[in-house]
This record gives structure tokens, C-alpha cells and sequence, in this order.
């Protein structure tokens, strides 16, 4: 699912989903520092994700503007590709990046949250972001995504890279 209406990240989100059998989210992205960023979608985490030894629960939300439920749970560590469909005046580029997720703690105590650490630092990625949101897999789809962009005729623009990984 998508957020705030984003299309071209909802767009992201089925070009991965192309390359996964496991489940492709988005996320926003938070905090940072240095070397890594913390993702976190707004409630809304695949309970198959979560973390060996922690469970996924269910919650209402608490937060003025925002009804129903929300699904809270620790992410699983792993390696993660993140996309981002950026529309660029009469065409797009897909961004994409390869990094490691870390299990982290919940995002202010019930949002599901996953760290992620680039080899290469976070610098390069957060320059080339257009928006908050990206779209996430586990697994390395980097090259794959490069063969979309190649078929759909858009540039495709590679940044970070996860230790050992390709980008």
C-alpha cells in the first residue's frame, strides 16, 4: 500500500513487486545520520516481515487525522532495495539503492521502523531523493530495476550500496 496518495511510489512498489515473492512496502524516511536511515511506514507493516522472535500486533491509531488500525511490529534485518519514481518534468528516473537492514525498535513505541546501513554512507542517497517516501523489498533488485528502466525507456540512477553488494 501506498501513502498520501503517492502514485509514482505505489508505481515503485509493483516494479520490485515484479521480483519478490515477499511482500513490498513503502516507507518514509526519518531520521539520519552519517551511515544509515531509519524507515518507517506509518503503521502499516506486513505481519510476514516482522522479526524472528517478535510478533506483529494490531492497534488503533492514537493520532489526530489518521482512523482504523495499524499493524505494529519489528521489521526483520536483512539486505533491502529501496526505489523511488521521480517524476522529472516530461519524464521520470528511478532511483534505487541497495543497503542492510538492521532490527531496530519501534518507532515512537508502535510504528513498525527498520535501520538501514549504506557502504558507501548516506550522503548520495538522500541528495538524489525527490520525496519522503520509497518503496522497500528485501533482496538485492538493483539490477533488475536497472532492466525496468532500460525497457521503460527512464534513466535509471543508482545510489548507496550495501557492503558487498551491487548497486
Amino acid at each position: 500500500t501506498g501513502c498520501e496518495g503517492d502514485v509514482p511510489c505505489s508505481a515503485a512498489q509493483v516494479m520490485l513487486a515484479q521480483f519478490t515473492t515477499e511482500p513490498v512496502w513503502y516507507a518514509d524516511v526519518l531520521d539520519f545520520d552519517d551511515d544509515s536511515v531509519l524507515l518507517s511506514p506509518c503503521g502499516f507493516a506486513p505481519p510476514s516481515l516482522t522479526a524472528p522472535g517478535t510478533q506483529a500486533c494490531l492497534g488503533k491509531f492514537a493520532h489526530p487525522g489518521f482512523q482504523g488500525v495499524h499493524v505494529s511490529a519489528q521489521l526483520k534485518s536483512g539486505t533491502v532495495t529501496l526505489a523511488q519514481l521521480c517524476p522529472l518534468h516530461d519524464s521520470f528516473t528511478l532511483l534505487t539503492a541497495v543497503a542492510e537492514g538492521e532490527q531496530c525498535d519501534l518507532r515512537q513505541g508502535w510504528a513498525p521502523a527498520l535501520r538501514v546501513r549504506f557502504a558507501e554512507g548516506t550522503q548520495a542517497f538522500l541528495d538524489s531523493l525527490t520525496s519522503q517516501h520509497v518503496a522497500v523489498a528485501y533482496g538485492n533488485h538493483a539490477r533488475e530495476l536497472e532492466w525496468i528502466a532500460r525497457l521503460l525507456g527512464i534513466q535509471a540512477l543508482a545510489a548507496g550500496q550495501a557492503a558487498g553488494g551491487r548497486a
